[in-house]
């Protein structure tokens, strides 16, 4: 092999060994992923921006502020499901699971779920003497979230199990139709060699 052809074999192979945090189009995807995972949390919050009536006395309900609840439900919910069904889905190129992961899961689920956000909003309740709302907000916050990764989790090891199948069944399908024709090209060749020596025989008994 020549020296230009080993070097560009070396960078090939590089490059697809290269890390990820020395891949630009790695921190392009989770940039944007940020961007749009961000801008969701804010609309939500906007959204669902309670109504504060002045010296009103604060209630459970107004301890769960429903855009940051629904923001960190969703990307629980999201990230989970994604991160299995791209651990498992061997059909799709590794290059293509590395950008969908980082720049949905790590940019966008991300972008959506605040923990600074919920803590900011716990203490500024704590202070209005909500106290009890702000337990319920919290274990409601974690409770749904664990609930809803596992949903997650489990909807796409259904749906990988099915594709997973399905690809299996292809294969034996298709392995089942290329045996008849292998068959049968095996008994024309049989009979072609058969033909052949009756041939050879036939000329072998006119020399005689």
């Amino acid at each position: 092999m020549s020296k230009p052809i080993r070097q560009r074999a070396a960078g090939t192979v590089a490059g697809q060994d290269r890390p990820p945090l020395a891949d630009p189009m790695i921190y392009l995807v989770v940039f944007l992923g940020g961007c749009l995972g961000t801008g969701m949390r804010y609309g939500l919050t906007l959204a669902n921006s309670p109504a504060t009536i002045v010296g009103a006395q604060p209630s459970v309900w107004d301890a769960i502020h429903l855009g940051t609840f629904t923001a960190n439900i969703v990307a629980c919910f999201v990230y989970a499901s994604l991160s299995t069904y791209v651990s498992r889905a061997a059909w799709v190129r590794k290059r293509s699971r590395d950008l969908v992961s980082r720049g949905f899961g790590m940019g966008m689920c991300g972008g959506l779920s605040t923990m600074s956000t919920l803590a900011f909003e716990q203490l500024r309740d704590l202070a209005a003497g909500n106290v009890f709302g702000v337990l319920v907000y919290v274990l409601l916050s974690f409770g749904v979230g664990v609930v809803a990764a596992y949903g997650g989790v489990r909807m796409s090891l259904a749906i990988t199990r099915v594709r997973a199948d399905h690809m299996a069944s292809s294969v034996w399908d298709g392995m089942a139709a290329s045996a008849p024709a292998a068959s049968s090209s095996s008994s024309s060749s049989v009979s072609v060699d058969e033909a052949d020596r009756d041939s050879a025989n036939d000329v072998k008994g006119g020399a005689r």
